[in-house]
């Protein structure tokens, strides 16, 4: 063998080494610059109760991270962390079981504003003692059936502000303990009806900024300890009758910006605890006065509405001051009452009341003057009394405008709150933005750092298959 040809060889061994070793290195790089990042600050919080301040940064939604960094305090283990919460630039759309596998003994988890966007059957699954939970401001449009299963300790859950449109029926089966639900501000037009069944125990109920139309008797038949109810800002149009009468410890209720029309005392029953009551910017025009007899309602919030003409105010000092607001709408719905039963029991003879409009033009060839006279039908509850036929349109055309105006004040409202989500998600997607700048520029760094080794590596090694190859051959 010649001295060329076995130089040869070996430098095309050492050249197929040094780009095997130059793949490993690029890929390392690759693999650090798209690793997960799931570490703890460990601290007291407050000075008692030992927890995790969690970094996670986890773009790609891995299930399966099965390392979670940090140095616990001195005398304390995985075993005493009780409480854990994101750092501001934390993203992860989902929620990795390692974290409830490693802190077994958490009671309070609060990961609001990271991204989540689903919730799994094996996010919580380990977290067998959890007893408050707050997702807040994420991306949650998807619950599996058996999200909480194993947890059935839970006491708090926060659900607000999330993309939810429904839930499944059997969501909450082990959940007797919870006292506090809050599903505001999601995308919730109906739910399963059995679905708040378990919850026994309940005693505060959040289901505010949704696009809830109809109320279901079925969702309030087993919150018989449920005291604080806050259904504001839906699209609610009528109360069935019932709805709320199993409600026997309701103390509050809001159902302001709405568009209910009529207020009937059936809707409510006889609810001898309840004492705030809020009913404002909707279009009720009728109001059962019994409502006022059958609760010992306090204080009555009707502003804006169709048949209020000045504002009742939550200092209303009597309950006979709120008769006296109320006396339009308690008559409107004893004429509604008799209208009903009119119709049901019919009479030989019915007549229409019309009332006559003059209009007067001119021929535009020979100026004669033209007057025509048509009949337009009076509104409900109107007659040809005197003055009263004027009175009565004026109030109808009145009711009109107001029925628009509560509509537009409505829209307004809901406007208002979105621009100001949006403004706080754009001012947190800033920060977060900002904080990826930064750590890319970190990665970047250690590249450039490590591609200037890998190169000064790469240049060692020609070098010495260089001096290698000028040696002389010592082959047989």
């Amino acid at each position: 063998m010649s001295i060329i040809s076995s130089h040869s060889i070996r430098a095309e061994v050492m050249d197929s080494k040094l780009k095997i070793l130059i793949f490993a290195i690029f890929n390392f790089q690759i693999a650090t610059i798209s690793s997960q990042i799931l570490s703890c600050n460990y601290v007291l919080i407050q000075g008692v109760s030992y927890g995790c301040e969690l970094t996670i940064f986890n773009p790609n939604g891995m299930t399966n991270i099965n390392t979670i960094n940090g140095t616990h305090l001195t005398g304390y283990t995985d075993v005493d962390v009780v409480e854990i919460f994101p750092t501001t630039d934390s993203y992860s759309p989902v929620i990795p079981s390692k974290i409830c596998e490693k802190f077994e003994n958490l009671l309070r988890v609060l990961f609001t504003s990271i991204g989540i966007n689903k919730i799994t059957k094996d996010s919580f699954k380990s977290c067998t003692k959890i007893q408050q939970l707050n997702l807040d401001g994420n991306n949650i449009s998807s619950i599996d059936v058996d999200s909480f299963a194993q947890n059935s300790h839970l006491q708090l859950l926060i659900l607000s502000k999330n993309k939810i449109s429904n839930m499944p029926e059997n969501l909450f089966s082990a959940q007797q303990e919870i006292h506090t639900l809050n599903l505001g501000t999601n995308y919730i037009e109906t739910l399963p009806n059995d679905i708040f069944k378990p919850l026994k125990n309940l005693r505060n109920l959040f289901m505010f900024f949704n696009k809830i139309k109809i109320l279901k008797t079925e969702w309030f038949s087993n919150l018989g300890n449920l005291q604080y109810l806050e259904l504001y800002l839906n699209e609610i149009e009528t109360l069935p009758v019932n709805v709320f009468s199993d409600l026997k410890n309701l103390t509050y209720i809001t159902l302001s910006y709405n568009k209910i029309e009529i207020i009937n005392s059936e809707s409510f029953g006889y609810l001898k605890e309840l004492k705030n009551v809020d009913f404002a910017h909707n279009q009720i025009s009728a109001f059962d006065e019994r409502f006022i007899d059958n609760t010992i309602v306090m204080t009555l919030t009707m502003n804006i509405n169709v048949c209020i003409d000045k504002e009742i105010y939550d200092d209303s000092p009597t309950r006979e001051f709120m008769r006296i607001d109320l006396a339009k709408c308690f008559e409107n719905f004893e004429r509604i009452m008799a209208t009903t039963t009119t119709t049901a029991h019919p009479t030989t003879t019915s007549s229409q009341q019309t009332t006559r409009q003059t209009t007067t033009t001119t021929h535009p060839t020979t100026n004669e003057i033209i007057t025509t006279t048509t009949e337009k039908p009076l509104p409900p509850g109107c007659s040809n009394e005197n003055l009263t036929e004027r009175v009565c349109l004026i109030e109808d055309e009145h009711k009109e405008f107001r029925i628009s105006f509560t509509e537009l004040r409505e829209e307004n409202a809901k406007l208002l709150k979105i621009i100001d989500d949006i403004l706080k998600e754009k001012e947190s997607m800033a920060l977060r933005i900002d904080d990826l700048e930064k750590k890319n520029e970190n990665l970047r760094t250690d590249f450039e750092k490590q591609n200037k080794d890998v190169s000064e590596m790469f240049e060692n090694i020609q070098n010495q298959i260089l001096i290698m190859s000028t040696r002389p051959c010592s082959c047989q």
